[in-house]
């Protein structure tokens, strides 16, 4: 079934994807440097925000990072980010470039910035006020469950990187683990002999109960401040994009945590067998407030982190003068 599913979704992003201009996917991927940057501010919350969630003991933020930094020094906080950082290009011009056509194909406008114009336009009030809504919201929903199918196995190492403190650190931990991975190719290997390829898409389901509804709430919340808001442009969009991932991160918090915990759990001895068992596993030992753990780490890094990649986006669009293209220059076949 797996196996179908990805199949299916291949084909339709690699439709989607060509239908995209070449021009834009490539202009995303020089999100890289910004989106480099936000990885190191934004990867040691990160690894606190795992570690938290997917340790079975109460540990607090500063306890976290000071155990992290005494066993491992500051290179701790930066475990699993070799990953993401190569990914960083595709994964954004992946969602963007998705969303960008859907939310065209819905709107049958040639393109993002023309939309917004036409939504402020008092003339075209008369299809109702609030009609961008759905669209950009649906928009959204299937960037994201695009993005799922690239963003579960680089989540999924990066985590089972994350995840590793070993044995000197095991009393302070509440746990006792042997490391399991040399690196990131290692840890892709044991991955795909454990489970062979469909070992990669551990945790896919919970990460598609995650970003699927997640994303459509980020694109909204993040279009609604730049309609709202009148201030400086860069300064409209830091807000709305640093907005959009707070309230987007904050409603999936939960998920996040079941997420994180099937995805660090030990590849031949794995502890969970599902979203439900892990969800009663979880309560069962520590009650509901755990599904909250990593909340304070989430909501500090996302306002940056998010507030960047949205900054590169709209530069993007700016470069490539969305505003005045022509609807064959992103002609969907």
């Amino acid at each position: 079934m797996l196996s179908l599913s990805l199949s299916l979704s291949l084909s339709l992003s690699l439709s989607l994807s060509l239908s995209l201009s070449l021009s834009l996917a490539l202009s995303l991927s020089l999100s890289l440097p910004i989106g480099v940057a936000g990885l190191s501010v934004g990867h040691p919350a990160d690894t606190i925000k795992v570690r938290q969630q997917a340790f079975q003991e109460q540990i607090g933020v500063l306890k976290t990072l000071r155990t992290t930094l005494k066993y491992e020094g500051v290179r701790g906080l930066y475990k699993g980010m070799s990953f993401p950082f190569l990914s960083a290009g595709a994964l954004n011009a992946l969602f963007f470039g998705v969303y960008a056509n859907t939310l065209r194909l819905l709107e049958n406008k040639p393109n993002v910035a023309q939309q917004r114009r036409w939504d402020q336009d008092p003339a075209a009030k008369s299809h109702g006020p609030d009609g961008w809504k759905l669209n950009v919201f649906a928009a959204g929903c299937v960037g994201g469950l695009f993005a799922c199918f690239l963003a579960c196995p680089i989540d999924l190492i990066k985590i089972q990187m994350q995840s590793q403190t070993g044995v000197s650190s095991s009393k302070e931990w509440g746990r006792h683990i042997e490391p399991q991975h040399r690196g990131m190719v290692d840890c892709i290997r044991r991955l795909c002999h454990t489970e062979g390829v469909r070992g990669l898409y551990r945790g896919m389901r919970p990460m598609l109960l995650r970003d699927v509804v997640s994303y459509g709430v980020y694109m909204l919340v993040y279009e609604a401040g730049l309609r709202n808001l009148h201030w400086n442009h860069a300064v409209t969009t830091l807000v709305s994009g640093g907005t959009a991932g707070v309230v987007s991160w904050a409603l999936i918090t939960p998920v996040d945590l079941i997420k994180s915990r099937i995805q660090a759990d030990d590849i031949k001895k794995p502890v969970y067998n599902g979203i439900v068992d892990c969800a009663k596993k979880s309560y069962h030992a520590h009650g509901l407030s755990v599904f909250f753990r990593g909340f304070s780490m989430m909501m500090l890094r996302s306002f940056p982190v998010n507030a960047s990649t949205f900054l590169v986006y709209e530069s993007t669009l700016h470069l490539l003068g969305s505003d005045i293209k022509t609807p064959e220059s992103l002609h969907v076949e």
